[in-house]
């Protein structure tokens, strides 16, 4: 791994160019980006503190960005989402090309939630404001979050085209200087179930822009305009050199992974990808991978090459900040009307469901060049309810429950348990989906079990039960891993499956819309991860802790890592040689 200098802790950017220009230009360099860095944190709180869904507000499902004035990104929130991270870039210059610059104007915010423009799916807004300084343009501020609800069919996953799941907002100006748009306002208000959790959330985005465009002039008025375009342009320069240098880490070579015949209720697909290294570039190719479906799994390629690079990143640069240098040695394709690189008039609002696999097949990809970067494949997509309907106190109720699953172990390391992967939504206290719309929670605990035996465990999934407190409701649930575990590396175990449980049954079907009257319940298991190494190799103390912690039988014990209960301790197996 290439570790030659860079930002701070541990100088992740190398200088460029043979730069020797000493510590005194890198240390003003660093401050400025902790600069920018703080400007878009700052927004992201206060888009957290005036959101109105859950979704933003509790789960963090946005974005905040300082982009160039030709759509490059230049640092993004630290509370960000992964797919978000990638496909900021791709929305900016695509809206660049309807509206050019000569056309903002001071208080003009311009979005879209295009899949094929933005993250892949309908419920995903982006928007952005220009930053003037002495009147002209000198960057963009963008945002991007969930909304709570888009009309359509909202987060059912069973549409055939796009038609079904929602409002479809092209380019457009969101706001002036006058303020938002009213009859647009009126337009989206007309086609959600949560209006007044939609539009606040709206608000909440435009104070998060006016936010980011206040603070960046003022820091450009301090440091002066030419300076902040050198820091852009060095950051993107330095960034680019790390991961160029990372990438020579890896022996030249074509590797590949696929997902077979991964089956999602009636319907089945593939994923397969070749990563080609050559020298300090990548070119990473989905070919082979199934057309598009008449689901709404699709995945628009924006998405699919944001958890490309995110996987990459995570294997090559964990620790470097993400901006415009790090896409440059990376190359994705993908057939297009595959269920990789989806065409109009596709569905997509589940598109997770196929794209959160595509890190971890990178991962199995590479393991073999790069064993002690790799980890286990996770307990991802995790699974996902939504319960829908109205209730006659709180009027209509669309609160999104995450069960996120365990992670898969590391070479140094257990995999931590109930946590999302790739993406890193949070999932929202119990307390507040409870107050907002009529359910109750009658179970949330660990599974045991559930994460993959090996050297090191893999975390482990959750089980999540939920009674409908409503006259009626509807639950549409995404779960991937019902019939195939994550699986294990190098000798490692499979973590826990997933599964769906109505009333005491079991659903293999997240296609399909599940009704509900008061008093029934839905049972949520999300996946754990897999193990790494092997498992007779994990050292008995550890095995010891798993069952005094419940996250290990007494049964698994003995079965999986060769070990035998003696007096509530677990000693090595009498017959081992």
């Amino acid at each position: 791994m290439a570790t030659e200098g860079g930002f701070a802790p541990e100088r992740a950017l190398v200088q460029s160019d043979g730069d020797t220009s000493g510590a005194g230009a890198f240390i003003e360099l660093e401050i400025d980006r902790g600069r920018l860095q703080a400007i878009v944190d700052e927004a992201g709180v206060v888009l957290m503190r005036t959101a109105f869904s859950t979704i933003v507000r509790e789960s963090k499902d946005f974005t905040c960005a300082i982009l160039t004035i030709d759509g490059g990104t230049v640092v993004q929130s630290a509370q960000s989402i992964p797919a978000f991270l990638g496909t900021i870039t791709h929305t900016a210059r695509e809206i660049l090309t309807q509206y050019s610059l000569a056309e903002w104007k001071p208080g003009d915010i311009i979005g879209t939630n295009d899949p094929w423009l933005g993250t892949g799916h309908l419920f995903d807004l982006t928007l952005f404001a220009p930053v003037f300084v002495d009147g002209k343009i000198v960057a963009l501020a963008g945002v991007v979050a969930h909304l709570p609800d888009v009309g359509g069919r909202g987060r059912d996953a069973a549409a055939a085209e796009i038609f079904e799941e929602g409002l479809r907002v092209p380019p457009i100006r969101f706001a002036s200087n006058q303020g938002l748009d009213v009859a647009l306002s009126r337009l989206i208000q007309a086609n959600v179930r949560l209006p007044e959790q939609v539009m606040g959330d709206i608000s909440a985005l435009l104070n998060s822009l006016g936010k980011i465009a206040e603070r960046l002039a003022s820091l450009c008025a301090e440091i002066t305009i030419e300076r902040f375009h050198y820091t852009c342009r060095e950051l993107a320069k330095r960034t680019e050199a790390y991961m160029r240098n990372a990438i020579l880490t890896i022996p030249d070579g074509t590797y590949q992974s696929i997902l077979a015949a991964e089956r999602i209720g009636h319907l089945s697909f593939t994923v397969k990808l070749h990563v080609t290294i050559e020298g300090d570039r990548v070119l990473v190719d989905f070919a082979g991978s199934s057309p598009q479906v008449p689901a709404g799994v699709n995945v628009a390629l924006s998405f699919t090459t944001a958890y490309t690079v995110y996987g990459l990143k995570c294997l090559l640069a964990p620790a470097l900040p993400l901006n415009e240098g790090i896409f440059a040695p990376i190359q994705v394709i993908a057939p297009a009307g595959s269920i990789v690189n989806s065409r109009f008039p596709a569905a997509g609002s589940a598109r997770s469901s196929v794209g959160h696999f595509i890190p971890t097949l990178l991962f199995d990809a590479l393991a073999e060049v790069v064993p002690h970067d790799c980890i286990a494949e996770c307990g991802a997509p995790r699974p996902l309810l939504n319960l829908r309907g109205t209730d006659t106190d709180r009027g209509a109720f669309s609160p999104l429950i995450i069960a996120a699953g365990g992670f898969g172990a590391r070479s140094t390391k257990d995999g931590p348990s109930c946590l999302a992967f790739p993406t890193n939504t949070e999932c929202a206290p119990i307390e507040m989906i409870e107050a907002t719309a009529p359910v109750l929670f009658r179970e949330k605990e660990l599974i045991t079990d559930s994460g993959g035996a090996g050297l090191f465990r893999g975390g482990l999934g959750q089980r999540v039960v939920v009674e409908c407190l409503a006259d009626h409701a509807e639950a549409f649930v995404r779960a991937q891993r019902l019939r195939r575990p994550a699986k294990g590396i190098l000798g490692g175990r499979p973590g826990g499956l997933a599964a769906i449980i109505v009333n005491g049954k079991a659903v293999y079907s997240p296609l399909r819309k599940i009704r509900l009257r008061k008093g029934d319940t839905i049972a949520i298991h999300s996946p754990g991860g897999g193990g790494y190494g092997t498992p007779t190799s994990r050292a008995r103390d550890l095995v010891t802790e798993d069952v005094q912690n419940g996250y290990v039988s007494s049964e698994k014990a003995v079965a999986l890592y060769g070990a035998q209960l003696e007096k509530g301790a677990v000693k090595e197996g009498v017959g081992d040689d």
